[in-house]
């Protein structure tokens, strides 16, 4: 399959071009919030915040409104990326009813810009998966896209494939109305400080034709949350922070990388140690540790490594760091827990900076993390930390910018 977003494969059934739009079309989006105010035209259609939530979508309140799968997308801009959190192009649960399955094309946070995946927990609760993209400068004329199909969510920045999510894996895939569940909305909003904007040059809705949807998978592992949510309804977003993607919510296994324990990268201390990734992926990789020693392996596209702290016999190597790649610490709480980094040989032999996780606090190692071949002063310079809570999992986010 390609990475790259082929449209040959997809029948266009509306297009907004907003750069010739001199008012919102209410008949395409009869769905608006803020003052009028915070809507103008020029060149496209900017949201300004007043303080205030803006914005607009097709129409909800129906499960069976708005649209099913296909190919969602849209072109934005910001002026700043050092402007608050509070932009989001997002298609929405056409019921109405959050949490539920709501599709984030692009949010940013802290001048970082990524995707997020919502969904139901079990108990009702909000669950979220974020994919963060590093590089991506939503200051410049950006395009994303969602392709929503039966058993896939596939995303896309500038016609790349950047992440994919197949049914079976961490990211519960939705089904829309025809197929039991509910259709989306498409739409944007902006809130946050006053002053917050928004540029939208264009939005389209297409459906699928034939001839593959693009993309190899890179997600697999056990499920996430992550992310921040941007409900309509309660017009609030959520306060967490970006990553490439967040453990959460359970499950193991799943497509991009499987465990393969051989008797070559067996621990001596009678622990498992298995070998995820692969080397040659391009299309970026979701990683998980299993209790014991674990090798995480990352390929030439941005790969996310999530090591879980508290893992019984914890130890984790990070093969291939590159820029825009993401480690998750779960469990890691701010204020508490803490991290050193010292120059150390994992069980399989590698040599590299060593990050010891002590999530007590307490000076007790739970965890090691070596970024094979990697010195010290080099990982202190990209372990910048951000720490959040997805579904009141404490992660710290160390990346290589």
């Amino acid at each position: 399959m390609s990475g790259t977003l082929n449209m040959a494969n997809y029948q266009t059934v509306w297009s907004d071009n907003f750069t010739q739009d001199s008012s919102l079309n209410s008949g395409l989006f009869p769905i608006q919030w803020g003052d009028s105010g915070e809507f103008s035209f020029n060149n496209g259609l900017t949201l300004t915040s007043d303080g205030n939530f803006a914005g607009f979508s097709t129409p909800d309140f129906n499960a069976s409104n708005s649209y099913g799968y296909g190919l969602y997308q849209a072109t934005l801009s910001v002026p700043s990326n050092d402007q608050a959190p509070g932009i989001a192009v997002l298609m929405w649960p056409a019921s109405n009813q959050w949490p539920g399955p709501e599709i984030d094309l692009a949010e940013q946070l802290n001048g970082q810009a990524y995707m997020t995946v919502h969904w139901a927990g079990s108990d009702g609760s909000d669950q979220y998966q974020s994919y963060f993209l590093p590089g991506v400068d939503l200051t410049q004329q950006t395009s994303v896209a969602v392709d929503w199909e039966k058993n896939s969510l596939t995303f896309y920045v500038n016609g790349q494939q950047v992440v994919q999510y197949n049914a079976g894996g961490p990211v519960p895939i939705p089904a829309d109305a025809a197929d039991g569940g509910q259709n989306e909305t498409l739409g944007a909003q902006v809130g946050g400080p006053a002053g917050n904007q928004l540029t939208l040059y264009n939005m389209s809705y297409s459906q699928y034709t034939g001839g593959g949807t693009g993309g190899a998978g890179g997600t697999g592992g056990a499920g996430g949350s992550g992310g921040s949510a941007v409900p309509v309804s309660n017009a609030a977003p959520g306060g967490t922070a970006p990553s490439n993607a967040t453990s959460g919510a359970g499950g193991t296994g799943g497509a991009g990388g499987t465990a393969a324990i051989t008797p070559a990268t067996t621990n001596t201390g009678g622990a498992s140690f298995a070998s995820t990734g692969d080397a040659s992926n391009s299309t970026g990789q979701t990683l998980y540790t299993a209790p014991g020693t674990d090798i995480l392996v990352g390929g030439s596209g941005l790969d996310v490594f999530n090591v879980n702290a508290s893992s019984p016999d914890g130890w984790a190597e990070i093969d291939n760091m590159h820029s825009g790649d993401v480690v998750e610490i779960v469990g890691f709480q701010q204020y508490t827990s803490t991290i050193t980094w010292t120059t150390a040989t994992d069980p399989n032999g590698q040599t590299g900076a060593t990050a010891e996780i002590s999530l007590a606090g307490n000076g007790h190692i739970d965890s090691a993390v070596t970024f094979a071949g990697v010195s010290v002063s080099e990982a202190q310079s990209f372990a910048s930390g951000n720490w959040h809570t997805g579904s009141g999992t404490p992660e710290l986010s160390i990346w290589k910018v």
